[in-house]
């Protein structure tokens, strides 16, 4: 990854924002690191992270995120809050992406639990609206 803004809308430059979990060892502190860092693995392809630091094991999920993110543009984040309560986190974000020359807005309250000293994403609840206006 290059010194340009972090795709995760934070505005720090990516290496000291989600470059240092995704391309080293360094563990996101807590569950909003975590999801803003999965985030830009969708958008820049990094499966391996993604697998990582999902707590689910399903059969044939690397050729499937794979495919998926090839043909997926992750355009823009919006953290609309985050908690922490010991070990278990609950971020709510909203996701803009296309797809097929067509623009969507995911919304999803993600949970994530954490184990020694990694946090990982154990699941969510998705919805998912067409954008009318794919510009914002």
């Amino acid at each position: 990854m290059d010194a340009k803004n972090c795709h995760c809308s934070s505005g720090k430059e990516i290496a000291t924002c989600c470059a240092r979990f995704i391309d080293h060892d360094e563990n996101p502190a807590n569950p909003e690191e975590l999801m803003r860092a999965r985030f830009v693995a969708y958008a820049t392809e990094k499966v391996d992270f993604i697998l990582k630091t999902e707590m689910l094991k399903r059969p044939n999920t690397k050729p499937n995120l794979e495919r998926a993110c090839k043909t997926t543009s992750w355009e823009q984040l919006r953290v609309v809050n985050s908690s922490e309560n010991g070990l278990n986190g609950i971020v709510n974000f909203e996701a803009r992406f296309s797809r097929r020359g067509q623009t969507f807005i995911m919304r999803e309250r993600a949970t994530y639990k954490k184990f020694g000293e990694m946090w990982y994403y154990i699941g969510g609840r998705s919805s998912y609206i067409k954008s009318q206006n794919p510009r914002k």
